[in-house]
């Protein structure tokens, strides 16, 4: 899977989506046109059909009607899908509250739920993506799953609770990746769209059957007797709701093909990616088989999921349910056999644990973990290898990096594990309370010198809550005793437990963090982008808060030289090399951009990270595939010599981070890594 590749993809095919959407409208306005023009002429034209006789003629085309038609039925759907599109512009949070969700809490008690959390984790660290809201479908005891969101940016991921109930952890891990490679692949926003295209057809069937039961209605109290022309209009009106009616619920068929097409292919891939991901055929197949040996499958009993039926793990209706509920997903049979060619087709009698005990936990993996690479043991605090890490690490060629964006991978999965594991306990109880993760965001940028201390303290003491202020003393002293490999991924860790602070208190927060980082009255570009990684993260989850849909706007590279120029300035001015091989390296980081152009390097001195700021704003709107060849360009600068550190490596992956890049972590000892 080429990460890259799949986002574009996925912006072309909402093109594509725009334009059967198009298509559906325009036929469904000719319907609707007819159906108006034969109820004009045979229902309410009588009279001058009675008084012309054989003169009469049946007014098939008024460009007047059809442009009435055209404009009342466009107006409708367009609003309609945009609303509901607009609505979840919420985030993927908002659109697993609205099937029902319960989001999982941080500091659950519940075996299952942490085991979930723990899972969501290590493939969010893994695969360097955002940790997404993790949500549960309390009364759904189908095995399903599904993830929403524009972006991993505010993607949420949701399970059933049969899922949680009756899955081990390896088949849990498997239904997890599976979700990933959706936030990954950018399936995402293409499938928040189609549900607001769904919704929009669905409307004109609703208005039908609306117009239909509220005459109904109106005859039952006494509106029965109608006679003469009031009649004919009562008529036409039964005739032109019905019409709208049988329309919009055929557009809703045609809707529901265009959801099944694009839907089957792409969770073929998906259950692929998951494999690929875990390296475990064992658990995606075992989910999907205990899918075929439960009662309730994978179904979803919600009626609001029908427009999203295209967003779950599974098929949430049986097939055969109705001329509508066509599957949105492969056959059972195909996607297993597709990944295990030898299965009998006998599904396993699966039945739900009774009560409410929690499952006993099987071994880790039903295949053996790798040990840790060279570089984790130090992490784990392994009395066995030195406490001093390298300061450098031999690399691949930076292409062969940033290829491994959106991908995760065992070795990477393991490390993550690892991580987490040697993460103070403090720093990990700080995912499950909101003073905690901000006590611990603060220290991250708390400086060594002592005045710089003091100031920062202050700053605290004062704009912080009394809660805040308490913990940051504590917290202060493990945050600074963290390695190097272990603050980014204790950053992302915590980030999750302020996605629930509301508007006054998040601001309050981002304040106090600007006077900690400018209490020496400078930034380096370390506290930029832990600033830019927290606001591109959080922010957008804040209550009420919508997310900010950054269109593709920018397809080639001249009109962003001016941001190149920036941002590149900035990277090999914070490399580790003297003013001359600052000044070579960024010549050849020009020349390796094609279509770039003769671009001047900025010193340091006339940067300014304000400017830097607006800069990847800027490029945060062009192609995938130009943001990749700009991270290829940026890893090329820091790793020149074929060698890189933690510290470059990991400014490099944050500020892919922010422009939606999401870039493994590197692991020291790794395959190309020495």
């Amino acid at each position: 899977m080429d990460f890259f590749e799949a986002q574009d993809r996925a912006h072309r095919q909402t093109k594509t989506l725009v334009v059967f959407f198009s298509i559906a409208v325009i036929l469904i306005v000719t319907a609707l046109y007819l159906v108006v023009t034969g109820v004009w002429s045979f229902a309410l034209d009588q009279g001058a059909r009675e008084a012309m006789g054989s003169q009469y003629q049946f007014d098939v085309w008024n460009w007047k009607r059809f442009l009435a038609v055209g404009v009342v039925t466009v107006f409708v759907i367009s609003v309609s899908s945009i609303s509901k599109i607009m609505q979840m512009r919420q985030g993927g949070g908002y659109v697993a509250r609205s099937l029902g969700g319960v989001r999982v809490s941080t500091d659950t008690k519940d075996f299952n739920e942490r085991q979930l959390l723990n899972v969501v984790e290590e493939m969010s660290i893994a695969s360097g993506t955002p940790m997404p809201e993790v949500y549960i479908l309390q009364d759904e005891l189908g095995i399903n799953a599904f993830a929403a969101g524009f972006s991993p940016n505010d993607a949420a991921v949701a399970v059933t609770r049969g899922c949680l109930d009756t899955l081990d952890r390896d088949e849990l891990q498997g239904v997890i990746a599976h979700e990933f490679s959706h936030i990954l692949n950018g399936d995402m926003r293409l499938n928040i769209k189609l549900a607001g295209v769904l919704f929009g057809i669905l409307v004109m069937a609703i208005i039908g059957r609306g117009v239909l039961h509220s005459l109904r209605f109106s005859t039952m109290s006494g509106g029965g007797n109608r006679k003469g022309n009031s009649g004919g209009i009562v008529i036409a009106i039964v005739i032109t709701a019905l019409a709208i009616m049988v329309i919009g619920y055929i557009g809703v068929f045609f809707g529901r093909l265009i959801q099944s097409a694009v839907s089957r292919q792409r969770e073929f891939l998906a259950d692929a990616s998951a494999v690929q991901f875990t390296r475990n055929p064992g658990g995606i197949v075992g989910a999907l088989k205990k899918i075929g040996g439960l009662s309730e499958h994978s179904r979803i009993a919600n009626a609001k999921a029908m427009n999203m039926a295209h967003m779950f793990f599974g098929n949430i209706r049986k097939a055969e349910a109705g001329f509508f509920s066509m599957a949105s997903h492969p056959p059972l049979l195909d996607r297993i056999r597709a990944i295990d060619p030898q299965f009998d087709g006998k599904f396993p009698a699966v039945s739900h644990p009774a009560g409410d005990k929690p499952k006993p936990q099987k071994s880790q993996r039903s295949r053996p973990v790798a040990a840790p690479v060279a570089g984790m043991a130090a992490v784990a605090g392994s009395p066995s290898r030195s406490a001093t890490p390298r300061d450098r690490f031999k690399v691949g060629l930076p292409k062969e990096q940033v290829a491994q964006t959106g991908q995760v991978k065992t070795d990477q999965l393991g490390y993550a594990r690892s991580l987490i594991e040697a993460m103070p306990p403090e720093i990990l109880a700080a995912r499950e309370d909101s003073g905690l993760a901000r006590a611990v965001i603060l220290a991250l940028v708390f400086d060594r010198d002592p005045m710089s201390l003091v100031k920062q303290m202050n700053a605290v003491r004062i704009g912080a809550s009394q809660e805040v202020a308490g913990h940051i003393q504590r917290m202060a002293p493990l945050v600074r005793a963290l390695r190097p490999e272990q603050k980014l991924p204790a950053l992302e860790l915590v980030l999750p437990a302020l996605y629930g602070l509301d508007q006054p208190t998040y601001a309050r927060f981002t304040e106090v963090l600007d006077q900690c980082i400018l209490s020496d009255h400078q930034m380096d570009f370390g506290e930029f982008i832990l600033k830019r990684m927290v606001h591109h993260q959080v922010a957008p989850r804040i209550d009420g808060q919508e997310v900010d849909t950054v269109p593709i706007r920018y397809r080639t590279v001249a009109p962003l030289s001016q941001s190149y120029e920036i941002v590149l300035s900035f990277v090999v001015s914070k490399s580790s090399r003297d003013p001359v091989a600052q000044r070579k390296a960024f010549e050849q980081a020009g020349h390796a951009i094609p279509g770039l152009g003769a671009i001047q390097f900025l010193p340091e001195k006339q940067l300014n990270y304000e400017s830097l700021n607006q800069a990847l704003d800027r490029l945060g709107q062009a192609t995938f595939h130009m943001r990749r060849v700009f991270l290829e360009t940026c890893l090329s600068i820091v790793s020149e010599d074929g060698t890189i550190t933690l510290q470059e490596m990991e400014l490099v992956r944050a500020l892919a981070v922010t422009l939606d890049c999401p870039m493994p972590p590197l692991i020291p000892g790794a395959a190309g890594i020495t």
